[in-house]
């Protein structure tokens, strides 16, 4: 039996409990991971085998991840980044569920990779409204600013309204990563409140969105407030890319493995093979007092020729570097875990 609600869940048990006293049974309500709750009559003698299939598949997950331990990433992973002038957080999640991290739990500043989770958020709204990504919505001329990085203005003027498809709005938010189309977005699903609400209804912590981009451009301090951690930017992207294989999810995959942006940083040490990567990336200013980067991230989902699969996200804050040399960082980070995870067996 499936249902939303618990209750109803454990009166159906109880009925069927009643209906089968003369069989030793026991009830188990479990909640799925579409949200919904499944009931089931288990009779005893079946109890120690299902422990035991649990327990094995426990151990296994355990002897996974002591084996990636082994092969000391997290190790290579800190060793090099004590070596750069920044803050750096780093969060891995392997096929089998294994986190490998180093400041993982750490705060950074997201940028535009806010608009990977408000893409999410628009698909969410899309299927709520019943809408299809190739509706097209309108967008004032007063949403269209002239003082942000925002490609599509060469093909949408600033001068007068337009209707815009929301497929197209993605393309330009996650490909190029146009701050317009983040906003329009964002006030088609309703602020960034909504966005902040979907996510965490995902199951997700550690993420928090208060702000759009043009929030943001007109005061700076704002894009310390839309955060993330690395291990719930890794998490958020591991669930995207494993649970969310609908036609239009697939879409904003395909969207993403094209991403225009940051070719140099995550992707840059797959560039020669067939990996697959999906990727989102975010830059901040540089301080004029410091003359340190706020942040430089990217964060994505990696899928190895040889059938191995992991998500990742890269943030890097308060960096001394230059940019071309901070986005290095990212690609030797991203280096050492994509050799470190190809070559474990």
């Amino acid at each position: 039996w499936r249902g939303k609600s618990v209750r109803k869940c454990q009166m159906a048990n109880r009925l069927l409990v009643r209906r089968n006293t003369k069989r030793a049974y026991f009830n188990a309500v479990v909640r799925t991971l579409d949200g919904t709750y499944l009931c089931e009559l288990y009779n005893k003698k079946r109890v120690e085998m299902i422990r035991l299939v649990i327990l094995f598949l426990c151990l296994f997950r355990f002897l996974s991840c002591v084996a990636l331990d082994n092969n000391a990433i997290e190790d290579k992973l800190r060793e090099y980044i004590s070596q750069q002038s920044a803050r750096v957080g780093v969060a891995v999640i392997s096929e089998d569920g294994c986190v490998i991290g180093v400041n993982q739990h750490e705060s950074f500043p997201m940028l535009s990779v806010m608009k990977f989770p408000l893409a999410l958020t628009v698909l969410e709204t899309v299927k709520e409204k019943h809408h299809s990504l190739l509706d097209t919505i309108p967008v004032c001329k007063s949403q269209l600013h002239t003082d942000t990085y925002s490609p599509m203005l060469l093909k949408y003027t600033a001068s007068k309204d337009h209707y815009i498809s929301i497929y197209e709005l993605l393309d330009y938010a996650l490909k190029s990563s146009d701050n317009n189309a983040c906003d329009i977005l964002m006030d088609y699903v309703g602020g960034a409140s909504v966005v902040n609400k979907y996510i965490h209804e995902l199951g997700i912590e550690g993420i928090v969105i208060k702000w759009n981009e043009n929030d943001m451009h007109n005061v700076l301090e704002r894009c310390f407030e839309n955060c993330s951690t690395p291990v719930a930017m890794a998490q958020l992207m591991f669930k995207f890319d494993k649970h969310h294989n609908d036609p239009n999810s697939i879409k904003i995959k395909r969207i993403m493995q094209s991403c225009e942006t940051g070719v140099d940083r995550l992707a840059k040490p797959m560039l020669t093979t067939n990996a697959i990567i999906g990727h989102k990336t975010g830059s901040g200013p540089i301080d004029k007092e410091t003359g340190r980067i706020m942040a430089v991230n990217d964060v994505g989902y990696i899928h190895l020729p040889n059938g191995k699969h992991y998500s990742i996200a890269v943030f890097i804050a308060d960096s001394a570097h230059s940019m071309n040399d901070t986005s290095s960082i990212i690609a030797e980070i991203s280096r050492l875990v994509f050799e470190e995870i190809r070559n474990n067996r």
